[in-house]
């Protein structure tokens, strides 16, 4: 008998340490769960902001039920210290910025707030988020479906005096749409124009933005933005970066992106004289530059890039350097990069071209099946130019691997 009572008194403890364990949870509760998977119970944490499009409570951005359904109002009811979760789908700016008319709309990001897109609107912890099944658009496409004349200049604007740093956050986004095709500056950034601010911008896809003149994805100027685990795909400008324009001493920290068939005048990221990135564990791959530096085009400065791809890149003009250019007394260091196929059609540098007095380090890395229509099928230097080139593997470069 008293065994039986102390098991029994076992077994009612296990039960109470078990529901104890899973207060966050419930089993079935008639909706339709009938294999008994614990769904979540959502205690909207104090500290975040919900915006879901379809939303049809009291938007009022409270919980799922009630929340935003447009990213405009989660933004401006954001203050320091918030986060704002935003469930998949489409969201458009909708608040004029910098001039009057509809292509004037455009978001702003604030210090201290965090915005998370990848959610079903049923979460209760960020790691629950998927931003891959879960695709939440910011897109610039407010007018007429596929009619980019009536797109938003810019999808994000920051000004001069907005003052942002890396505590502005923009995570888990794809922005599409941009179309800066205006008078200056509205021919700048179509995704994100950074002017003096420097936020950070992490998970993110840019896909199919345009700018007339620079950075079809993303202009700095004076700003240094932390960039993190970003895609940057089918955009395009006239002029210089099709992916990251950078002028004015804006040296942003790029690390695990990847660049895939970007098309510019001048490199999918191109660095004006005082603009010195910093470029890790990043992939190029089949990016056009119809002038020169099909990757990446830097007029002076001294970019570190480092643990990179460059594949199938290619310069179709006279400047030549199918991956890189280095220009202008330029003093980039690279290190441990692989070049494989990539081309200058018509001119020098299948790889890399260096001109007009720059002194590049390049340091451990291979060059592969690269070809120039002239003179270095891996590297071509001008006469000015005086590269320093440590322990470097060449195969298979047309018509030579290094030119002198």
């Amino acid at each position: 008998m008293l065994k039986s009572l102390m098991k029994i008194t076992y077994i009612f403890i296990a039960v109470l340490l078990m529901l104890s364990s899973c207060t966050n949870w419930k089993g079935d509760n008639g909706g339709g769960n009938n294999n008994n998977t614990p769904t979540p119970v959502c205690v909207p944490p104090v500290n975040v902001i919900y915006v879901k499009w379809d939303a049809t409570g009291n938007n009022d951005g409270t919980s799922w039920k009630d929340a935003f359904v447009s990213l405009q109002s989660g933004l401006e009811a954001a203050v320091s210290g918030k986060q704002i979760w935003v469930a998949r789908g489409i969201y458009n700016p909708s608040v004029e910025v910098g001039g009057s008319g509809e292509r004037y709309k455009a978001f702003q990001m604030k210090n201290g707030v965090t915005i998370y897109g990848g959610f079903t609107g049923i979460e209760c912890n960020l790691s629950q988020r998927d931003i891959i099944a879960n695709e939440t658009i910011l897109s610039g496409d407010i007018g007429t479906v596929g009619d980019n004349s009536d797109n938003v200049y810019h999808i994000f604007v920051h000004q001069i005096g907005l003052g942002l740093d890396g505590t502005a956050v923009l995570d888990g986004f794809t922005l599409t749409g941009g179309y800066a095709d205006g008078a200056p500056p509205n021919n700048l950034g179509g995704a994100i124009a950074n002017g003096q601010n420097s936020p950070t911008i992490t998970n993110c896809k840019f896909t199919d933005n345009y700018a007339a003149n620079r950075g079809a994805a993303i202009f700095n100027t004076g700003s240094s933005p932390t960039i993190t685990n970003c895609t940057f795909i089918n955009n395009i400008t006239l002029n210089v970066g099709s992916g990251i324009a950078n002028f004015a001493s804006s040296s942003p920290s790029i690390t695990n992106c990847t660049f895939t068939s970007n098309t510019a005048a001048y490199g999918a990221i191109y660095n004006d004289p005082g603009s010195s990135p910093t470029i890790t564990i990043s992939t190029f791959t089949n990016n056009t530059a119809t002038i020169g530096g099909g990757a990446i085009h830097t007029d002076g400065g001294a970019p570190v890039i480092t643990n990179c791809t460059f594949t199938s890149n290619t310069a179709t003009g006279f400047w030549g350097g199918g991956a890189i250019i280095n220009d202008d007394s330029n003093a980039s260091v690279i290190t441990n990069c692989t070049f494989t196929s990539n081309s200058a059609t018509i001119s020098s540098g299948g790889a890399i071209a260096n001109h007009s007095s720059s002194t590049p380090t390049i340091t451990g890395c291979t060059f592969d099946s690269n070809s120039a229509a002239t003179n270095g099928g891996a590297i071509y230097s001008d006469g000015t130019s005086a590269p320093i080139i440590t322990g470097p593997t060449f195969s298979g470069n047309t018509p030579d691997d290094i030119f002198p």
